[in-house]
């Protein structure tokens, strides 16, 4: 596995395995802040597959990668292969992955407005599944039919 990149600070909550996406509201010098992404957003990476507190009997689940003000180790363009969480339609592998509302991988529409990509799958995965991917962030440009 690749290894995650240091440097920025959680904005909120963002569980393990999501896209990651900078907080548009801030500005220099505030910057430096990710938040779990929202559906089609703009995502730098992804966040860790680990979280940032043990598993404890007590503890209450899902355990996030990062909480608000705490570091978040992420995946950057080219890390491969990363886990990624399947949103509620399944992957197929060489599929392009855009987020969902939730910061889960779904696949990139083919016809409408353009898509943010942030992930090709490299096999394929159910809905609620992890999924190896390739962080791949571009935006394409999807035929309007």
């Amino acid at each position: 596995m690749p290894i995650p990149q240091p440097g920025l600070i959680a904005n909120g909550t963002i569980y393990p395995s999501t896209f990651i996406m900078l907080n548009p509201a801030l500005v220099a010098p505030a910057g430096f802040q990710a938040l779990q992404c929202t559906a089609n957003g703009r995502m730098i990476g992804i966040a860790f597959e680990g979280t940032e507190q043990p598993p404890l009997p007590s503890s209450t689940y899902p355990l996030p990668a990062a909480t608000n003000g705490n570091s978040v180790p992420w995946y950057a363009n080219g890390q491969s292969p990363v886990l990624l969480k399947i949103g509620s339609t399944a992957v197929v592998a060489g599929q392009r992955l855009t987020s969902d509302s939730n910061g889960y991988g779904t696949p990139m529409a083919t016809t409408g407005y353009p898509q943010n990509v942030g992930a090709t799958a490299l096999e394929s995965a159910p809905a609620g599944a992890l999924c190896r991917v390739q962080v791949d962030i571009f935006a394409s440009v999807a035929t309007v039919t």
